[in-house]
């Protein structure tokens, strides 16, 4: 044993002795539990009292933003841990010390013990040092503290009154969650409380702001929580987490954090598209230890992302563009010979877009060069019915390889989702018998997977393109085929066709589709065309159809034509559902050679933007600041049940504004509240809007929050 010292400065002791062995291997003492606390010889010796905390400034080790109650402590994996003991008299001669630890929300049985030996001088304080190992199980533990003296049968004991909880540390080369040195993405993708989560489709991407808001009351506490399922050494490893937290965050059998919902009916819950954090969300869950209603993809990643961050986990959501979800290699879609889209034959579909998650970790289950980001599904797959990741982004590009080795988390789904191809059979309209002799016209590739994308921190709204970390570049050399993608090459081809939009129309506007036409032939090409318009949710769920034009034209040999066919608001408006986008059926065939061009063309409305202002700009830490909210109504019918849902991390806790009147066409309303921040540093608030007719509609605004600043009447941000 280890000598332990007592207290004779106001420095503790080099650390003495520590480990975590794992259940199969850890000592067992030979006294039973149960008799720890049986008295079997008098002393006047007693423990008093017990003081823990890490021996690392909070501060150092990214844990000071945490809410943390008294006598609790928080430290990461590596750090060390300072046990103060205090005896009732003093006392000399030669004692073992124990510290061990009981899981709170696991087994009640002994998991690790740390012990030390020593004698000590004339004393009442006794100090143990202890390093906690790099692999230890992260969670939430009880201290259990036992004092044994030379010439006493009595095993002292004491119950330390706060929790320990142990959290990745990706600062340390030894955890299996380290970023990397001096890493810039660390501060972003494990400190960083708000950032930004891509929607709309590949070619109009849009930024939504989220607030993670780890170090908000609940969410450290609802991480550790969710860990109850996994065993000691399953707490051990990143990937065993995170794929735990993921399982977790999508409620399947009413254990699970939000219940998800695409159904439109959102009366005994909140709608989707009104959460903007998720701090208030892991509060409820916490609290009632039921799912929340609703989410939908983003809000699980968001939630997601806060629950990886509160442990120490290098996080970030990722938008998948046009992911396919089909039970084959590829996807089938049915049209009729007139044109038309045809819904409901086939349960294949591909979403416009779908937010996944990417989390940070060593793979020492894999060979060697699979560590970095891995991708995990927060809904998981048709097909198995189970959660999808953590995935590696090589493996799913090798997946089209002979390279692939067997990899575990469902690999091969992953590459299936973004890189299938759609291929459209042509059948008699209105005959289902026909499906089965429904003849293939076209194989569309590269439009599955057309982008995937993730925010590059600072809480800025700029993207990074990480499509080629997951799919093979083009210009690379064509790859023998995992699976086959069916033998359905398109027909040579003298033409060619594109369709465009006015990407920037505003909710309400015209729209201009543009189809184009090049005859790169040497005769004469007659086109006949026809465009299906519908509303569709994101998941890619068909609504309603809204538009339908036919058009007939001829290009000449060599030259460009092209049909612009406007769309007015009015068209569309009256037939559009929260959340929902509209899509274009664009079916086009040159009466000579039969070549057909067929496209699925995404247009996401641009909705109005909420303004929100703050006075002053840069505000005291506790002092009080104005905020000022105004929206137009850009509907031609009033909006009813008008409500601001306000949330921002060391801003203000989230918050209900309701504005109790009819908001009337083209008319202006303004609320002001007051905040005051109690965290330093910059934050947004974060503003949304929730009504009958209108939602979606969100703002934010700056904020920056110092020790002292002078007012000054101009300090505005908005």
């Amino acid at each position: 044993m280890c000598e332990l010292l007592e207290k004779r400065s106001s420095r503790p002791p080099s650390v003495l002795y520590s480990r975590s062995p794992s259940p199969a291997s850890r000592p067992q003492s030979s006294r039973p539990a149960s008799r720890a606390t049986l008295v079997t010889s008098c002393s006047p010796i007693q423990i008093v009292n017990s003081e823990i905390s890490c021996q690392e400034a909070s501060s150092d080790i990214h844990t000071d933003l945490f809410p943390l109650k008294d006598q609790d402590v928080l430290l990461r994996r590596g750090n060390t841990l300072v046990v103060k003991l205090y005896t009732s008299v003093e006392f000399t001669g030669s004692y073992t010390v124990s510290l061990v630890f009981t899981p709170v929300y696991r087994s009640r049985e002994r998991f690790a013990e740390f012990r030390a030996a020593g004698i000590a001088k004339t004393s009442c304080e006794l100090w143990l040092s202890v390093t906690i190992p790099t692999n230890f199980p992260v969670g939430k533990y009880h201290a259990h503290i036992t004092l044994s003296l030379r010439g006493y049968l009595e095993v002292l004991t004491h119950f330390h009154r706060g929790a320990i909880m142990v959290i990745f540390n990706p600062w340390n080369s030894e955890d299996d969650s380290y970023v990397g040195c001096g890493s810039a993405e660390v501060g972003h993708y494990v400190l960083d409380s708000q950032g930004v989560i891509w929607r709309g489709n590949h070619r109009q991407k849009t930024a939504m702001y989220w607030d993670y808001g780890q170090y908000e009351e609940g969410s450290l506490e609802s991480a550790l929580f969710l860990l109850s399922p996994l065993t000691a050494d399953e707490c051990r490893t990143v990937a065993t987490v995170t794929r735990c937290l993921i399982s977790k965050v999508c409620d399947s059998d009413g254990t699970g954090v939000m219940k998800a919902s695409w159904t439109g009916r959102y009366g005994s819950g909140v709608h989707p598209a009104c959460w903007n954090g998720s701090s208030t969300i892991l509060q409820k869950f916490l609290h009632t230890r039921t799912p929340v209603k609703y989410a939908q993809c983003w809000v699980l990643a968001g939630v997601a992302v806060t629950l990886m961050r509160a442990l120490g986990i290098a996080a970030r959501p990722v938008t998948c563009y046009n992911i396919a979800s089909c039970f084959g290699s590829t996807l089938a879609r049915y049209f009729t010979s007139e044109g038309d889209f045809v819904h409901g034959i086939t349960s294949d579909i591909v979403w416009v877009y779908r937010v996944c998650v990417e989390a940070h970790m060593r793979r020492d289950d894999l060979p060697p060069g699979y560590d970095g980001w891995q991708l995990l599904d927060t809904i998981g797959s048709p097909r198995v019915g189970r959660v999808v990741g953590p995935v590696a982004p090589k493996a799913v590009c090798e997946k089209a390889t002979n390279k692939q080795q067997q990899l575990p988390y469902l690999t091969g789904i992953v590459h299936t989702a973004i890189s299938a191809d759609i291929k459209y059979l042509r059948v008699k309209a209105h005959d289902v018998a026909s499906v089965r002799k429904a003849a293939v016209a076209l194989v569309e590739r590269g439009t599955v997977g057309a982008s995937i994308a993730t925010s590059s921190g600072h809480g800025a709204a700029s993207l990074i393109d990480l499509t080629w970390n997951y799919k093979k570049q083009q210009g690379d050399p064509e790859p023998t085929m995992t699976y086959k993608m069916g033998s359905f090459p398109p027909p040579s081809r003298d033409c060619s066709f594109s369709v465009s939009t006015n990407d920037n129309a505003l909710l309400g506007d015209t729209i201009q589709l543009v189809v184009s036409i090049s005859n790169q032939g040497g005769m004469l090409r007659t086109i006949d065309g026809r465009v299906v318009g519908k509303v569709v949710q994101y998941n890619g769920t068909a609504v309603r159809n809204f538009f339908t034009m036919q058009f007939t034209g001829t290009v000449s040999p060599g030259q460009d034509a092209s049909v612009s066919l406007p769309i007015e608001g009015k068209k569309y408006m009256r037939h559009l559902v929260p959340q929902a986008m509209l899509q274009f059926f664009v079916c086009v065939q040159a009466r000579e050679n039969s070549q057909m061009f067929i496209r699925l063309h995404d247009f996401s409305l641009t909705l109005p933007k909420l303004k929100v202002t703050c006075t002053p700009q840069k505000v005291a830490l506790g002092q009080s600041a104005r905020v000022r909210l105004e929206f137009k109504n850009p509907l031609a019918s009033s909006l009813t049940r008008i409500v601001f849902l306000v949330c921002g991390s060391g801003l203000c806790k989230q918050k209900e504004l309701s504005y109790k009147r009819l908001l009337l066409p083209a008319k202006l309303v303004t609320m002001e509240f007051p905040i005051r921040p109690y965290q330093l540093g910059d934050s947004r608030l974060l503003v949304c809007i929730q009504c009958d007719q209108l939602m979606g509609v969100r703002g934010e605004c700056l904020i920056s929050v110092t020790r002292d600043v002078q007012y000054n009447d101009n300090n505005m941000c908005s």
